[in-house]
């Protein structure tokens, strides 16, 4: 199955777009759900997709990230290949994405790079981020924060209670973040050597097709309790202590998802709860 370069970019570009709008706040989970499932839609519809978006279960990895047989596939189909090469700005170098032309930020092949402690480079990024991370934080392992015992812990430790899931010290957030992070280039947001005037973060995530199966993992008990504002708290960490998913106005299931008109609109309620009619999946 063959997708259109414009339509792979339009995709990308769509979340650049709405970075500030659909993450540190109420719409971020709704956001993702949404577009995992429109992108889905979209490919059967448009280009004859026939499988499903599987889910990365990410604590299978944990223990050992890098050498993790999910980067062994250099099949050329559907291998999603190895960790980039750093004397070619880290470009995947076998699979099905080797090669794989990219327009966003600017143009360039898909790229992963192991990260192992990616905390510290973030807080150094801005002032504005190194306020939300101590000393132990800049120190962490990224792979540390998604074991399977911590990921059952913040399910079970929070359940109905998503201002809690994402503001538990052990968060959610935390650990879906450190996924992006310690893949590096594409999926966490690196600018790529030949862009100038380049600001990293994770706004062409969706670059990587990782991103979709990464998004793909959402526990239903949380994401039916939802609470959250349509502004970033991120003034200071008082700020944002007050309001972890976003300061006011306020957002409610009735509130409708931002989509830049690419695809059909929702309503927030709509995707709270994965096995109802709009969104009708289940995990195996």
């Amino acid at each position: 199955m063959n997708t259109s370069a414009s339509f792979r970019d339009d995709i990308s570009y769509i979340h650049m777009d709405l970075n500030v709008k659909i993450h540190q706040m109420g719409m971020f989970l709704p956001f993702h759900c949404w577009f995992v499932h429109s992108v889905e839609q979209a490919m059967v519809e448009k280009y004859g997709f026939s499988g499903g978006f599987p889910y990365w279960n990410w604590t299978i990895d944990a223990p050992d990230f890098y050498k993790s047989s999910w980067w062994q596939d250099s099949d050329t189909e559907s291998g999603l290949g190895g960790w980039g090469d750093p004397d070619k700005d880290y470009k995947i170098q076998y699979g099905a994405f080797a090669g794989f032309a990219l327009a966003n930020p600017s143009y360039h092949p898909m790229c992963y790079q192991y990260t192992a402690q990616p905390f510290a480079a973030f807080a150094a990024s801005s002032p504005t981020f190194a306020q939300f991370f101590n000393s132990t934080m800049l120190e962490t392992y990224a792979n540390s924060t998604f074991h399977a015992d911590q990921i059952a812990a913040i399910i079970a430790g929070n359940p109905s209670d998503l201002v809690n899931f994402q503001l538990s010290p052990d968060n959610w957030i935390c650990a879906h973040g450190s996924v992006h992070a310690i893949t590096g280039r594409d999926l966490a947001g690196t600018c790529p050597a030949t862009t100038e005037d380049c600001i990293p973060g994770n706004k062409w995530s969706p670059n990587s097709p990782l991103f979709f199966l990464h998004h793909a993992n959402l526990n239903e008990t949380s994401a039916t309790a939802f609470a959250g504002g349509s502004v970033q708290a991120f003034d200071n960490t008082t700020y944002l202590a007050e309001y972890p998913t976003g300061a006011p106005p306020m957002l409610n299931t009735s509130s409708d998802i931002y989509t830049d008109n690419m695809f059909p609109g929702a309503m927030i309620g709509d995707v709270s709860n994965h096995t109802a009619g709009y969104l009708c999946y289940v995990y195996e």
